[in-house]
């Protein structure tokens, strides 16, 4: 039985072996199918971003840790990357006729819609961000 998630990717083709544990995990917490697919989402949009678009010289390296305590989801992403605080990013206008959006920034809205109390560090030369999803029926 899968207590907590740990995984270290370093490309974007790793990800699905990520989505693999994130259900393994979910079923042997007996979450809820809404619960796992936040989870997946937040950590798909979080490790993406830090795989192309942080990665330094010699690439990237991503720690991703989640375990359930409480009843709800506690996660950790954890990044080589350049410095980038997600939570001061400037987010995309919403309510702007989608022809009038530029390209990104949608992924960030969507992680910071979805979790919980987010917390940025810059540790040394990581980026550390930590979150937290309430476990949703449904």
């Amino acid at each position: 039985m899968s207590a907590a998630i740990e995984f270290r990717l370093t490309t974007t083709d790793e990800l699905t072996a990520l989505l693999d544990a994130v259900e393994a995990f979910g079923e042997a917490q007996d979450l809820p199918v809404k619960t796992v697919m936040t989870l997946n989402l937040v950590l798909e949009e979080l490790v993406t971003n830090a795989i192309h678009y942080g990665a330094g010289p010699n690439g990237a390296v991503v720690d991703v840790w989640a375990e359930l305590r409480d009843a709800r989801v506690y996660g950790c992403v954890r990044d080589n990357g350049i410095a980038f605080n997600p939570l001061t990013a400037r987010m995309p206008d919403t309510e702007a006729p989608i022809e009038e959006r530029p390209i990104g920034g949608l992924g960030l809205y969507i992680v910071r819609e979805m979790a919980h109390n987010l917390d940025y560090q810059r540790e040394g030369a990581e980026n550390v961000l930590k979150f937290q999803l309430s476990v949703q029926e449904g």
